[in-house]
């Protein structure tokens, strides 16, 4: 649940900690509700012969799994139907981009295109031509903050620009990437990122208070912080690379164990393994299993059932 370098609940475990039998046959049921929302409290599951030393875990079939439900993985044509006549706007940093170059590949299942944009940009070829995707870059950190355009003057442009109606507003929150210690970069102490937490509990009750959805990303990556990949300008849990002809399978692997099912999340779905092939004629590849995590429950709150608004 949290790294034990940076403890965020210090009443809390941290680092490898055993979980019982029940608690993985409850998991493992078949018929495990579907999560609520998107921040359902929840935790990393790795096979390990011993919690005590993490060199004999298999870290490849690391799995996220909310406490007591699963997020439903869609099937390729399942998310095309979605968001088939659907507009889909994000407004953030370059997280929330990779977020969208990741729903791009999922829909297409090619990857044409990747710009670090810090603008404003629209891609009109998505699901064949069916569902129109289009970013903004927020904050504008480059311009004087007396200058500098509001989120809210940010959102009035893009609304009026593609005539939004009828809007399922989604609130991704914090990440705990950009608290490294980096030479050359700011970071926050131990206190100072707790309290990183405290804001994103007010942001969370926020939106809900307003109806919005939420993508609680602070839990998933507080566990994992230290997987942040660092760059000059590039600080992510996902990096965009050039597809070669030889990397056939570039995803987390999302397949059942021998004797029980670990990770509802990624397991409910088997098929969703072939939907990942890369595909060689697509130049670009979105990587990263934590960006791949946040992404999966986005789109599993844009297309949850009985939904009567299309997502923004």
């Amino acid at each position: 649940m949290q790294d034990c370098g940076l403890l965020i609940h210090p009443e809390e475990n941290c680092g490898l900690q055993p979980i019982s039998l029940e608690y993985i046959e409850a998991i493992s049921h078949p018929e495990l509700k579907m999560c609520p929302s998107g921040d359902i409290k929840g935790q990393w599951i790795v096979p390990c012969l011993s919690c005590s030393d993490n060199r004999t875990c298999d870290w490849r079939e690391i799995t996220w799994q909310p406490h007591n439900c699963q997020h439903g993985v869609l099937t390729k044509p399942q998310l095309q139907q979605c968001l088939g006549g659907r507009k889909i706007l994000f407004i953030g940093d370059s997280t929330n981009r990779g977020i969208m170059y990741y729903l791009i590949e999922r829909l297409n299942e090619t990857l044409q295109e990747w710009q670090k944009v810090h603008g404003t940009k629209l891609y009109p070829n998505v699901n064949g031509g069916k569902t129109l995707v289009s970013y903004s870059y927020y904050p504008q950190f480059w311009i004087s903050p007396s200058l500098r355009p509001t989120f809210e003057k940010a959102l009035e442009h893009l609304l009026q620009r593609e005539n939004l109606l009828n809007i399922l507003v989604i609130i991704k929150t914090l990440g705990i990437g950009f608290h490294l210690p980096v030479d050359g970069v700011h970071f926050l102490t131990q206190s100072e990122v707790q309290n990183v937490w405290k804001e994103n509990m007010i942001i969370l009750d926020a939106a809900k208070s307003y109806g919005y959805e939420v993508v609680d990303t602070f839990t998933i990556t507080m566990g994992r912080y230290k997987e942040f990949l660092q760059g000059s300008c590039g600080c992510h849990f996902h990096e965009v690379v050039k597809s070669k002809l030889s990397q056939e399978f570039h995803f987390i692997k999302m397949k059942r164990s021998k004797n029980h099912t670990v990770g509802k999340y990624f397991s409910n779905q088997s098929k969703l393994q072939q939907d990942f092939v890369t595909n060689l004629q697509s130049p670009y590849h979105v990587r990263g299993p934590i960006n791949q995590v946040c992404s999966e429950i986005l789109l599993s709150r844009m297309c949850a059932s009985k939904r009567t608004v299309r997502a923004p």
